[in-house]
């Protein structure tokens, strides 16, 4: 959320979670992975890309609810398993991981299941829905939430990725707290910079001879149990040239307002 209070001035709100909120995730949660007789969702990865903007598309089946993209035939998304391999044109099934507030990638050895983090997850809804594409590369955000999740160095090029990261920035620029946008993201919890919207990871599995696992991507959903959030009132702005009275100004004229009465009476006798 961008608070935009005078021409050239922009103001954002902290960010934060908002308690005893339910946005519905179960249900969504249900509703995608009993598609296609409990597979999920029926795709093909068409450009396969372990670092920026992946696209799937259906091959099959049922469709899952893709409400949330722009084409609502084609996802487009980001792994989250760098060091797992995919398959170009191969059939895949994906469902989502959600577990006591968390979504996840499955274990992939030598690599443990990582949880999404509430930056990565604001990164993608904005990347999806909000425009953060115009202000940085598909890699460039794709790094920072795999980043965000734990990875570091030894995988591409993703060891160059730190907190002076520009993407990064960006949400320190938001919250100034590394802790909190490394946290585990809940997608049941309403987060004031995401609004109504639900990010999972959703793990995938290749239908085709010798494919299995293959890399997990993330996958966006409007709320099933939107919250009506009535953000606080920006803070006032002065005008252009105005100049704040200093407290000693102020005092001094409390002063004087207190005399005054009494001045009247001295100059009336």
């Amino acid at each position: 959320m961008i608070l935009f209070l005078t021409a050239g001035t922009v103001v954002r709100a902290n960010a934060e979670m908002i308690s005893g909120v339910s946005l519905g995730a179960q249900n969504i949660v249900n509703t995608f992975n009993n598609k296609n007789g409990q597979q999920g969702y029926f795709f093909t990865s068409s450009a396969p890309d372990p670092w920026g903007e992946v696209k799937l598309s259906y091959w099959g089946g049922d469709h899952v609810d893709s409400s949330a993209y722009s084409n609502q035939n084609v996802i487009t998304t980001f792994c989250v398993q760098p060091n797992v391999g995919v398959a170009p044109a191969s059939n895949y099934s994906g469902t989502l991981s959600y577990l006591m507030g968390k979504t996840y990638t499955h274990a992939f050895p030598p690599d443990v299941a990582r949880y999404l983090s509430v930056g990565g997850a604001l990164l993608y809804q904005q990347y999806i829905t909000d425009g953060l594409g115009s202000m940085f590369s598909d890699v460039q955000v794709g790094n920072a939430i795999r980043y965000l999740m734990g990875y570091t160095t030894g995988i591409g090029n993703l060891g160059s990725v730190g907190w002076n990261d520009s993407v990064l920035q960006y949400l320190l620029d938001i919250t100034d707290d590394a802790n909190y946008w490394a946290s585990n993201y809940n997608p049941n919890a309403f987060y004031t910079e995401i609004g109504n919207y639900s990010v999972f990871v959703m793990n995938n599995l290749g239908h085709d001879p010798n494919c299995g696992y293959t890399q997990d991507y993330l996958y966006l959903a409007k709320a099933s149990n939107p919250y009506d959030y009535v953000p606080p009132e920006p803070p006032p702005v002065d005008p252009p040239g105005a100049v704040t009275p200093e407290p000693a100004s102020m005092l001094m004229f409390g002063i004087g307002l207190t005399v005054l009465p009494f001045a009247r009476r001295l100059r009336k006798k």
